[in-house]
């Protein structure tokens, strides 16, 4: 077919037949679709390409989203005041709280919230709870908006982040108020070191040198501490969450999907993604 022309336009073939073409592999190629599954699942899982999900009813949910401020505010007033009530207990309670109130308080709040969006309600979220799309789409879709012509307002070398979420258990966590140390709290402290090991060819004698130079802080053994076997702390930068662009990846399309990384953050742990 010879090599590919400016200005035309291809149809057919295959994605392993565009790849070598245009001889690139992984991350180095962003996918343009609208289905969530048969363009951005299959093209992440199975080609690690980047990935741009349009979404045509974004316009709609961000100005309910703008117009409705108050029934989410009122939402999350409500869900934190069941948390307080559930907070004053502990393992000698005996008696549950009633909550039915809140509760139809919620729901009613909720309804008004779906029904904003339509009768079909939002394709995001129901309530504070995010949908089966919304939790598919932070995963696989790198980049989404309501058209790829957004793109045009941004040089090719933009970078797209988006802002750091806290986990649950990050969250529940008062900066002012200090931690209970009295719990039983399991240390991932590095007890165990190994001294450096120069094998002499045989993997049985290798296996002895290292169980023999195996160094166990007995003191640290003592305050609870379980020793391992990891390797010591890297002393220097191994790598940077914002520049994961490596001339020693592997280009096969296998590696590329298992070793992509949105912004930094592991596809497998939730890619990022940016409105534009």
């Amino acid at each position: 077919m010879g090599p590919m022309k400016a200005g035309r336009v291809y149809a057919g073939g295959s994605v392993n037949t565009l790849s070598q073409m245009l001889g690139i592999s992984g991350k180095e190629a962003i996918y343009f679709g609208d289905h969530i599954f048969g363009d951005i699942l299959k093209s992440k899982k199975i080609r690690g390409w980047r990935t741009f999900l349009v979404v045509p009813e974004l316009g709609q949910e961000l100005n309910v989203w703008h117009d409705k401020r108050h029934l989410f505010a009122r939402l999350g007033e409500l869900d934190s005041k069941v948390s307080e009530i559930f907070r004053q207990y502990d393992s000698t309670a005996t008696t549950k709280p009633d909550i039915g109130v809140i509760q139809e308080s919620i729901r009613e709040v909720v309804h008004e919230m779906d029904m904003s969006y339509g009768m079909l309600g939002s394709i995001f979220r129901s309530g504070s709870r995010q949908t089966h799309f919304a939790g598919q789409m932070i995963r696989y879709a790198d980049l989404y908006s309501s058209t790829f012509l957004n793109l045009l307002h941004y040089p090719f070398f933009y970078l797209f982040k988006a802002p750091t979420m806290e986990m649950p258990h990050e969250s529940t966590v008062d900066p002012e108020l200090p931690i209970d140390t009295s719990m039983n709290l399991s240390y991932r402290g590095r007890s165990t070191s190994l001294k450096s090991v120069s094998f002499d060819g045989s993997r049985e004698n290798g296996l002895e040198e290292v169980a023999r130079d195996i160094v166990i802080d007995d003191a640290s053994c003592s305050k609870g501490h379980v020793p391992h076997l990891r390797a010591d702390t890297p002393r220097r930068i191994t790598h940077h969450h914002d520049v994961d662009d490596s001339d020693d990846e592997s280009s096969s399309p296998e590696s590329s999907s298992s070793d992509l990384k949105a912004n930094g953050h592991e596809d497998e742990n939730g890619a990022d993604q940016v409105q534009a």
